[in-house]
């Protein structure tokens, strides 16, 4: 049996709608009393380089330890989107926080929803791609976009973010839209009549 584009497309879908409803973030039990010296040299010591690769594709070493560790605790992103401006969390606060800045932080955590809008989109846009070329485009667009954005702002907030343990969904969340973007790239890039 073939698997054409728009199945992994909608398996993609599901992934990221799924990886967005469990836990995304965490404060890190081993870090929650050191003082900030203590962190920059933890840093110092298990910095990787500056490569690309790591910066926004792999996960760094302490993120993949840290997806086997109570894998089920903490905020999912459907709970970051929903939280409101009262709300105590520390843990998505700071997420949040790392992503958008400090000023209306509680409002920009919603666009954290787009994802899964995104996610569902590209499916369809797989399926419409004969009919619809540039709704392909703008899903891979979109998707490109917030997958780098946020690897971007992970990746620039390392020292803050020690504090906080990335968990099963936001990776879910990102390589699913980034597997979604590549297949549909591909998808765009061959002629409308070949199947696939």
């Amino acid at each position: 049996m073939k698997i054409s584009s728009v199945q992994i497309g909608w398996a993609l879908a599901i992934m990221v709608v799924l990886g967005f409803f469990i836990p995304w973030v965490r404060y890190a039990p081993k870090h929650m009393f050191d003082n900030s010296m203590q962190i920059a040299s933890q840093l110092a010591s298990a910095d990787e380089g500056s490569e690309l690769l790591y910066d926004y594709v792999l996960m760094s070493r302490q993120d993949w330890k840290a997806l086997w560790q109570n894998p089920a605790e903490g905020e999912s992103g459907y709970q970051i989107v929903m939280a409101g401006k009262n709300e105590k969390d520390d843990a998505a606060e700071a997420l949040v926080k790392i992503l958008f800045g400090d000023q209306g932080y509680w409002w920009k955590g919603k666009l954290l929803a787009l994802a899964p809008l995104f996610a569902l989109g590209g499916a369809l846009a797989l399926g419409w791609h004969k009919s619809n070329r540039k709704f392909l485009l703008a899903m891979i667009l979109a998707q490109a976009a917030f997958y780098l954005y946020v690897r971007w702002q992970l990746h620039e907030a390392y020292v803050d973010r020690l504090v906080l343990e990335m968990n099963w969904g936001i990776w879910l969340t990102l390589y699913g839209l980034a597997l979604m973007a590549i297949v549909s790239t591909v998808r765009l890039l061959l002629p409308a009549k070949v199947k696939w």
